[in-house]
């Protein structure tokens, strides 16, 4: 029978005589996890470690002096042990191991590497879940009864918070012997960390009620951006009003979610570890999005007037001169295609017209382009992403003489085709029925197919000059939808870049677990001159990272949702037979709650008021 013992890489390997071990014993499963090595002078240290203490917060047994090293020939003594190590008097080296009143054979001795659970390290046999919906979709899923976890699990579980056990037998800084006055806490102030008393100071209470006002404040600005206006919402019209709420959003989550994450006891749950790893990557990327913000603001408020002359003349240039060429050049016969001469001038004198209007608009709003500059630059005082939607809308609206020619060039094309496909039904003997939505056999007089034949000869002729409007407008849409689409993406990568798990992984990759994996060190085989003797393999587990996958699993998310509304088959049919190209304004990963869900105004102020208790 092989007997596993995890060993802390930083305790030494010893076996003399005299030695006592403090940890766990895992019977059910042959395991034994070690906390601490201790001599026999060191023996005092154990009653430090109080017995209720580990069933309340880890749901652990207390550790305990499980084992013992004695010379060889004296381990048959009586003792409460149940790993007792009988070693050579001459070289101290391994004679015979008895776990539980059994011979030990074989025995594997797994170093690892003691995580620092106050610093949230720990080791996982499953990954570490970063999707909050995901991690309180498995918080709230079915629990496995406590005597149903492996024997491997529980071992993790001891190894996660072995280093308390450590710190309170060997205070080593100021900062534990903190740790250890707290234990001495009484119990209805023992669950707090003695850190979070400087919330009682009467400097802190103003700030609670600073935060509880702004979130009012922000309740009161998202009900104006949710409020229903014509069939939809401001949210979903500009970009600006977009990130704006975003923003608001957050603001009025961040408060619960950090006091959430902070009173839980279970720090290393997957759902604490979710709450925290998203609330400290948001702070962060808030902060990185506000000082390039403000550099980038600053470079838009400095050379405005410049800007100013470059956007107007390339707006000029691209949504003026060239429509209108272009226009005048479908007007006649384009590359050969012989065309509905009347036809043709009548569209074409539709949008030159169009067109001359929005060049006097243009020109009309050409002084006030440089205090447009002015105003996007001093919107990077909330982030180069409050920019980039700005900018974005700024597209919209220049280009908004480029929507309306696609859309009447859409909608009378997509009459023609509808109308085309309905006189060929005719002629099948065939007609929708709208009531039932399916087609039914029809019969047809011969006045009705006369007029549908003359009908159908007629738009087919006057199709190809339609068409030729609609596919240059068409592209003009494609080209607009291109350019907010790429603005979109990007604004969406500013705000789920997953910068604070990519810094944790690079930096600290033992608070991303997922998963152990073990190596062999060596084998080492030791006998007494009667032939007893021991095996002793010795292994090194590591912690496994996360993926980069599973960091950048909100990326993936985004690129479905882009390769649906623009890259999918839906849409090049949408285009051939005349529907609308619409936009996906909304590329942002779902990971706030929603309205419903949020904290109420009461509900947050009770969270506050017991947090500063």
């Amino acid at each position: 029978m092989a007997l596993r013992v995890f060993w802390p890489g930083h305790w030494e390997r010893t076996f003399e005589e005299g030695t006592r071990y403090l940890g766990w014993v895992n019977r059910s499963s042959n395991t034994v996890c070690m906390a601490a090595v201790l001599r026999a002078s060191q023996l005092h240290l154990v009653d430090r470690v109080r017995s209720g203490w580990f069933e309340g917060w880890f749901g652990l047994e207390s550790p305990r002096v499980f084992g013992r090293c004695d010379a060889d020939g004296s381990e048959n003594e009586a003792g409460e042990e149940d790993f007792i190590v009988a070693v050579s008097r001459q070289d101290s080296h391994i004679i015979s191991i008895r776990f539980c009143g059994r011979i030990i054979k074989n025995l594997e001795i797994i170093g690892f590497k003691q995580p620092r659970s106050h610093r949230l390290q720990y080791y996982s046999l499953t990954a570490l879940q970063l999707d909050l919906r995901e991690a309180q979709r498995e918080q709230a899923g079915p629990k496995s009864a406590e005597g149903s976890e492996s024997g491997l699990h529980i071992v993790l579980k001891q190894i996660n918070v072995s280093i308390f056990v450590e710190r309170m037998l060997v205070p080593r800084s100021v900062k534990f012997r903190a740790f250890q006055w707290w234990d001495d806490l009484p119990p209805n102030l023992a669950h707090q960390n003695p850190r979070h008393r400087i919330l009682q100071t009467p400097f802190v209470k103003p700030f609670l009620f600073i935060v509880a006002f702004l979130r009012i404040l922000i309740e009161v600005l998202l009900d104006l951006l949710e409020s229903p206006a014509l069939d939809t919402t401001i949210v979903n019209i500009f970009t600006a009003a977009q990130q704006m709420h975003l923003r608001l959003q957050q603001g009025a989550f961040w408060p619960s979610q950090y006091i959430q994450w902070k009173l839980n006891d279970r720090k290393l749950s997957p759902l604490c570890q979710a709450q925290y790893i998203g609330f400290y990557n948001t702070v962060w990327l808030i902060a990185n999005d506000i000082i390039v913000g403000v550099a980038v603001g600053q470079l838009l408020m400095s050379n405005s007037e410049r800007i100013s002359t470059y956007c107007f003349n390339f707006l000029h240039e691209y949504t003026i001169t060239f429509i209108r060429v272009t226009v005048s050049w479908l007007m006649s016969w384009p590359a050969g295609l012989k065309l509905n001469s009347e036809l043709g001038s009548f569209l074409a004198s539709l949008f030159l017209w169009l067109t001359d209007s929005w060049e006097s608009i243009l020109s009309a709003a050409q002084p006030y382009i440089p205090r447009l500059i002015h105003a996007i630059g001093v919107s990077g005082y909330l982030g180069t992403s409050m920019i980039l939607a700005l900018s974005s809308d700024l597209l919209s609206i220049s280009t908004l003489h480029l929507h309306i020619f696609y859309t009447v060039s859409g909608r009378i094309y997509y009459w023609q085709v509808s109308c085309i496909h309905s006189l060929f039904m005719l002629f099948q003997g065939k007609k929708h029925n709208v009531l039932r939505n399916r087609i039914d056999s029809a019969v047809y007089g011969i006045d009705q197919l006369l007029l549908g034949t003359l009908m159908f000869t007629l738009l087919i002729f006057l199709f190809p000059t339609v068409g030729v409007f609609y596919l240059f407008f068409t592209l003009c849409r494609v080209v607009v939808v291109g350019l907010q689409a790429s603005a979109d993406i990007l604004l969406a990568a500013i705000n789920h870049f997953p910068l604070f798990a990519l810094m944790q992984l690079v930096k600290d990759p033992a608070r991303l677990p997922a998963g152990i994996s073990m190596s062999v060190v060596g084998t080492t085989k030791t006998r007494n001159v009667l032939g007893k003797g021991v095996t002793v393999l010795e292994l090194e587990m590591k912690s496994k990272p996360v993926s980069l996958s599973s960091i950048l699993y909100q990326y993936g998310y985004l690129l479905q949702s882009v390769q649906k509304q623009y890259l999918s088959l839906s849409i090049l049919r949408d285009v051939l037979v005349g529907k609308p190209i619409l936009r996906n304004s909304n590329l942002q990963y779902p990971t706030l709650p929603p309205r419903q869900h949020r904290a109420s105004y009461t509900d947050l102020w009770n969270s506050i008021i017991s947090f500063s208790k």
